[in-house]
């Protein structure tokens, strides 16, 4: 996998978040430090809501998975989030904003020129999410560890993203045509329409989260070494949705990927039909994480988990920005009343590096965050704390 950035990357540095009626914040204008946000208030002030509009101008819609009329306030016909930044110290500033109305639906701006594709904005404004959900990350299903590839891999490449929709767009015909071939109401080949989508873009998905996974490795280790104080090991590996023996290696490019799922689909063929699901393919696609050699998700701790999934989504920023070249945000939304003092303070060491935001319903979770500017929230308001 090849990278755009330079051995240090320069920070994506948010110069001005403006919102109207976004979630509970009526109005609101704020101008962030360029390192360490803490934004603290009790809950419900809206401090997640700050970090969703970031979300917002990063992927063009809620990073959360909310519809964007749900996003709304209360009683109003639509929303605006507006965000300036920059990259470095000698770029100039860029403005992007994503408007929304229940009657219009959404339109997104950058420069004040309109985009016709969302995948135009994808890796303009990069970001790395880490909320209290992911603490869990290890002990669910797949279906969260492939967002998480999904996530950094989209901002890496507008291609990945047009893949991963036509995949999906694929998928879902199939599955829908194999439940009618099931009922005797349509004809066994009309299956192989909808399988030739799948490898063609199922093996460019499993193509390039093999190889984001093996570039993640080193850079896990390396930032679980640092929040363990190096007690335990970890280790990341790809599990793709196929035989175990049809398996390529992670070097052996998307035509070998291509022609091991295209072989999976037509040998499992008979058995989909009968479940009607596609049962093999990218959509079962998994990520091993190992903490000293035993599978972390059954066998460790809670503490052990939650460590490697810290490490997880820091080696996912620092890889994200090797791709696109610039450090993303990092958004940490309500984790510290997770982590004990010691894991603590090793997260705060870490968060040192690039335009950070984290918010806490207890400020005396921050301590020991030195250099943090540190900012109350209520609905419409960002005010800097003093002291």
């Amino acid at each position: 996998m090849s990278g755009a950035g330079a051995a240090d990357p320069a920070p994506t540095v948010v110069l001005s978040l403006e919102l109207r009626d976004f979630r509970n914040h009526p109005a609101l204008a704020w101008q962030p430090a360029p390192g360490l946000n803490v934004l603290t208030g009790p809950n419900g002030a809206g401090k997640t809501n700050i970090l969703e509009a970031l979300g917002y101008v990063a992927f063009g819609r809620s990073p959360r998975g909310a519809r964007d009329a749900d996003v709304v306030r209360f009683g109003e016909r639509g929303f605006r989030v507006a965000v300036a930044y920059r990259v470095g110290e000698d770029e100039r500033a860029e403005r992007v904003e994503v408007r929304y109305a229940l009657e219009g639906g959404k339109d997104v701006r950058v420069g004040g020129r309109p985009l016709v594709r969302r995948a135009d904005l994808l890796g303009r404004v990069p970001v790395t999410l880490f909320n209290p959900d992911d603490l869990w990350l290890l002990k669910g299903s797949g279906a969260g560890r492939r967002a998480l590839l999904d996530r950094l891999l989209v901002q890496a490449s507008p291609w990945y993203a047009e893949a991963l929709a036509r995949y999906r767009k694929a998928l879902a015909e199939r599955n829908a045509l194999l439940r009618q071939v099931r009922a005797q109401r349509a004809a066994p080949g009309l299956l192989a329409v909808w399988e030739a989508q799948l490898v063609q873009y199922g093996g460019e998905l499993m193509t390039r989260r093999a190889q984001a996974v093996a570039a993640l490795g080193p850079a896990v280790a390396e930032a679980h070494r640092a929040l363990a104080r190096g007690r335990e090991e970890v280790r990341v590996s790809y599990v793709p949705g196929l035989p175990e023996g049809a398996r390529p290696e992670v070097g052996d490019g998307a035509g070998a990927w291509a022609r091991a799922l295209e072989a999976a689909l037509r040998a499992q063929r008979a058995r989909d039909v009968a479940v009607g699901v596609t049962t093999l393919g990218p959509h079962r696609d998994d990520v091993e994480v190992l903490v000293d050699g035993v599978p972390a998700r059954a066998f460790a701790s809670q503490g052990q988990q939650r460590t490697a999934v810290l490490a997880l989504k820091l080696a996912e920023r620092a890889l994200l920005a090797r791709l696109v070249g610039r450090l993303p945000l990092f958004l940490v939304d309500d984790v510290l009343s997770e982590l004990d003092p010691e894991r603590r303070g090793a997260l705060g060491e870490l968060l040192r590096e690039g335009q950070v935001f984290l918010t806490t319903a207890e400020l005396g979770a921050a301590v020991g965050f030195e250099g943090a500017a540190t900012f109350r929230v209520a609905p419409g308001s960002v005010v800097r704390a003093e002291g």
